[in-house]
Protein backbone atom coordinates (compact mmCIF):
# COMPACT_ATOMS: atom_id res chain seq x y z
CA UNK A 1 0.00 0.00 0.00
CA UNK A 2 1.26 3.44 -0.91
CA UNK A 3 1.00 6.05 1.85
CA UNK A 4 0.99 9.79 1.21
CA UNK A 5 4.37 11.38 1.65
CA UNK A 6 5.13 13.96 4.31
CA UNK A 7 5.23 16.58 1.55
CA UNK A 8 1.65 15.71 0.62
CA UNK A 9 0.51 16.23 4.22
CA UNK A 10 2.40 19.52 4.30
CA UNK A 11 0.67 20.67 1.12
CA UNK A 12 -2.75 19.74 2.52
CA UNK A 13 -2.01 21.60 5.74
CA UNK A 14 -0.83 24.66 3.82
CA UNK A 15 -3.95 24.55 1.65
CA UNK A 16 -6.19 24.39 4.70
CA UNK A 17 -4.30 27.27 6.34
CA UNK A 18 -4.63 29.30 3.15
CA UNK A 19 -8.36 28.67 3.01
CA UNK A 20 -8.74 29.76 6.63
CA UNK A 21 -6.85 32.98 5.88
CA UNK A 22 -9.04 33.67 2.84
CA UNK A 23 -12.17 33.03 4.91
CA UNK A 24 -10.90 35.35 7.64
CA UNK A 25 -10.10 38.10 5.12
CA UNK A 26 -13.53 37.67 3.48
CA UNK A 27 -15.29 37.85 6.85
CA UNK A 28 -13.27 40.93 7.80
CA UNK A 29 -14.18 42.67 4.54
CA UNK A 30 -17.84 41.78 4.94
CA UNK A 31 -17.88 43.20 8.47
CA UNK A 32 -16.04 46.31 7.28
CA UNK A 33 -18.67 46.73 4.59
CA UNK A 34 -21.46 46.39 7.15
CA UNK A 35 -19.80 48.84 9.55
CA UNK A 36 -19.37 51.41 6.77
CA UNK A 37 -22.98 51.04 5.67
CA UNK A 38 -24.17 51.39 9.27
CA UNK A 39 -21.98 54.47 9.79
CA UNK A 40 -23.46 56.18 6.72
CA UNK A 41 -26.99 55.42 7.88
CA UNK A 42 -26.24 56.90 11.32
CA UNK A 43 -24.69 59.95 9.65
CA UNK A 44 -27.69 60.51 7.37
CA UNK A 45 -30.13 59.96 10.21
CA UNK A 46 -28.37 62.62 12.30
CA UNK A 47 -28.45 65.03 9.34
CA UNK A 48 -32.24 64.68 9.09
CA UNK A 49 -32.56 65.27 12.83
CA UNK A 50 -30.52 68.48 12.52
CA UNK A 51 -32.65 69.56 9.55
CA UNK A 52 -35.75 69.15 11.70
CA UNK A 53 -34.18 71.37 14.37
CA UNK A 54 -33.33 74.05 11.79
CA UNK A 55 -36.82 74.01 10.28
CA UNK A 56 -38.45 74.16 13.73
CA UNK A 57 -36.34 77.21 14.62
CA UNK A 58 -37.21 78.83 11.28
CA UNK A 59 -40.93 78.37 11.92
CA UNK A 60 -40.64 79.89 15.38
CA UNK A 61 -38.75 82.93 14.06
CA UNK A 62 -41.24 83.44 11.23
CA UNK A 63 -44.18 83.23 13.64
CA UNK A 64 -42.61 85.76 16.01
CA UNK A 65 -41.76 88.08 13.14
CA UNK A 66 -45.26 87.75 11.71
CA UNK A 67 -46.91 88.51 15.06
CA UNK A 68 -44.73 91.61 15.49
CA UNK A 69 -45.52 92.84 11.98
CA UNK A 70 -49.26 92.25 12.39
CA UNK A 71 -49.21 94.10 15.73
CA UNK A 72 -47.32 97.04 14.26
CA UNK A 73 -49.58 97.07 11.22
CA UNK A 74 -52.66 97.09 13.43
CA UNK A 75 -51.22 99.96 15.45
CA UNK A 76 -50.41 101.87 12.28
CA UNK A 77 -53.91 101.32 10.94
CA UNK A 78 -55.37 102.87 14.07
CA UNK A 79 -53.20 105.96 13.61
CA UNK A 80 -54.29 106.20 9.97
CA UNK A 81 -57.95 106.15 11.03
CA UNK A 82 -57.31 109.09 13.30
CA UNK A 83 -55.26 110.82 10.57
CA UNK A 84 -51.92 111.03 12.37
CA UNK A 85 -49.61 111.53 9.36
CA UNK A 86 -48.56 110.31 5.94
CA UNK A 87 -45.29 108.83 7.23
CA UNK A 88 -47.14 106.40 9.47
CA UNK A 89 -49.32 105.41 6.53
CA UNK A 90 -46.22 104.57 4.46
CA UNK A 91 -44.65 102.61 7.33
CA UNK A 92 -47.92 100.73 7.91
CA UNK A 93 -48.13 99.86 4.22
CA UNK A 94 -44.55 98.53 4.28
CA UNK A 95 -45.21 96.45 7.40
CA UNK A 96 -48.41 95.05 5.87
CA UNK A 97 -46.48 94.11 2.73
CA UNK A 98 -43.79 92.33 4.76
CA UNK A 99 -46.42 90.42 6.74
CA UNK A 100 -48.06 89.35 3.48
CA UNK A 101 -44.70 88.23 2.05
CA UNK A 102 -44.01 86.10 5.12
CA UNK A 103 -47.44 84.47 4.82
CA UNK A 104 -46.88 83.73 1.12
CA UNK A 105 -43.40 82.34 1.91
CA UNK A 106 -44.79 79.99 4.55
CA UNK A 107 -47.52 78.78 2.19
CA UNK A 108 -45.10 78.09 -0.68
CA UNK A 109 -42.20 76.81 1.44
CA UNK A 110 -44.43 74.77 3.78
CA UNK A 111 -41.82 74.07 6.51
CA UNK A 112 -44.35 72.11 8.58
CA UNK A 113 -44.69 69.49 5.84
CA UNK A 114 -40.93 69.37 5.41
CA UNK A 115 -40.55 68.61 9.11
CA UNK A 116 -43.03 65.75 8.75
CA UNK A 117 -41.09 64.38 5.74
CA UNK A 118 -37.71 64.64 7.46
CA UNK A 119 -39.08 63.04 10.63
CA UNK A 120 -40.49 60.16 8.58
CA UNK A 121 -37.12 59.64 6.88
CA UNK A 122 -35.28 59.79 10.21
CA UNK A 123 -37.57 57.13 11.68
CA UNK A 124 -37.09 54.85 8.69
CA UNK A 125 -33.32 55.26 8.88
CA UNK A 126 -33.39 54.54 12.61
CA UNK A 127 -35.18 51.27 11.85
CA UNK A 128 -32.56 50.44 9.19
CA UNK A 129 -29.88 51.22 11.77
CA UNK A 130 -31.36 48.66 14.14
CA UNK A 131 -31.51 46.10 11.34
CA UNK A 132 -27.81 46.60 10.62
CA UNK A 133 -26.96 46.26 14.31
CA UNK A 134 -28.91 43.00 14.56
CA UNK A 135 -27.37 41.70 11.33
CA UNK A 136 -23.84 42.38 12.58
CA UNK A 137 -24.63 40.76 15.93
CA UNK A 138 -26.09 37.68 14.26
CA UNK A 139 -23.13 37.33 11.94
CA UNK A 140 -20.54 37.79 14.69
CA UNK A 141 -22.39 35.28 16.90
CA UNK A 142 -22.54 32.85 13.93
CA UNK A 143 -26.33 32.74 14.08
CA UNK A 144 -26.33 33.19 10.29
CA UNK A 145 -23.85 32.08 7.65
CA UNK A 146 -21.75 34.40 5.52
CA UNK A 147 -24.01 33.71 2.52
CA UNK A 148 -27.12 34.58 4.51
CA UNK A 149 -25.44 37.72 5.81
CA UNK A 150 -24.56 38.88 2.28
CA UNK A 151 -28.14 38.27 1.16
CA UNK A 152 -29.56 40.32 4.04
CA UNK A 153 -26.95 43.03 3.46
CA UNK A 154 -28.06 43.37 -0.17
CA UNK A 155 -31.69 43.53 0.91
CA UNK A 156 -30.84 46.32 3.35
CA UNK A 157 -29.04 48.23 0.61
CA UNK A 158 -32.22 48.07 -1.47
CA UNK A 159 -34.28 49.36 1.47
CA UNK A 160 -31.86 52.23 2.07
CA UNK A 161 -31.95 53.12 -1.63
CA UNK A 162 -35.75 53.30 -1.58
CA UNK A 163 -35.67 55.56 1.50
CA UNK A 164 -33.13 57.89 -0.16
CA UNK A 165 -35.33 58.10 -3.26
CA UNK A 166 -38.26 59.46 -1.25
CA UNK A 167 -36.42 61.46 1.39
CA UNK A 168 -36.33 65.29 1.18
CA UNK A 169 -33.02 67.02 0.50
CA UNK A 170 -31.07 68.17 3.55
CA UNK A 171 -29.30 71.53 3.71
CA UNK A 172 -25.57 72.17 3.90
CA UNK A 173 -26.04 73.66 7.36
CA UNK A 174 -27.74 70.49 8.65
CA UNK A 175 -24.94 68.45 7.12
CA UNK A 176 -22.30 70.51 8.96
CA UNK A 177 -24.23 70.37 12.24
CA UNK A 178 -24.52 66.59 11.97
CA UNK A 179 -20.80 66.29 11.25
CA UNK A 180 -20.01 68.45 14.27
CA UNK A 181 -22.41 66.51 16.50
CA UNK A 182 -20.83 63.19 15.49
CA UNK A 183 -17.27 64.59 15.72
CA UNK A 184 -16.50 63.90 12.05
CA UNK A 185 -13.60 66.00 10.75
CA UNK A 186 -13.67 65.40 6.98
CA UNK A 187 -16.60 66.65 4.90
CA UNK A 188 -16.65 63.67 2.52
CA UNK A 189 -15.14 60.62 4.19
CA UNK A 190 -15.47 59.01 7.60
CA UNK A 191 -12.25 57.60 8.99
CA UNK A 192 -12.16 54.17 10.64
CA UNK A 193 -11.59 55.78 14.04
CA UNK A 194 -14.60 58.09 13.57
CA UNK A 195 -16.67 55.18 12.31
CA UNK A 196 -15.90 53.13 15.42
CA UNK A 197 -17.17 56.00 17.57
CA UNK A 198 -20.44 56.05 15.62
CA UNK A 199 -21.15 52.37 16.20
CA UNK A 200 -23.68 51.52 18.93
CA UNK A 201 -22.26 50.20 22.19
CA UNK A 202 -24.10 46.92 21.68
CA UNK A 203 -21.69 46.06 18.85
CA UNK A 204 -18.43 44.59 20.09
CA UNK A 205 -15.74 44.57 17.45
CA UNK A 206 -13.16 41.83 17.57
CA UNK A 207 -10.56 43.85 15.69
CA UNK A 208 -9.97 47.28 14.22
CA UNK A 209 -11.08 47.89 10.67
Amino acid sequence: MNYPSTNTFAKIEMTQTGRKRIMKITQSRLLENLYNALGKVIYTNKTHEKEIELLTNTIKLLQIFEIVLISLTAGGTITIIFGLGIKLQIITAILATLATMITIYQMSFNPEQLIVDHRRSARKLWFIREKYVNLIDDYCDKVITEKECIKKRDELLEEVYEIYRETPVTSEKAFKLARKSLNIADEKDISNEELIKLLPKSIKKDEEL
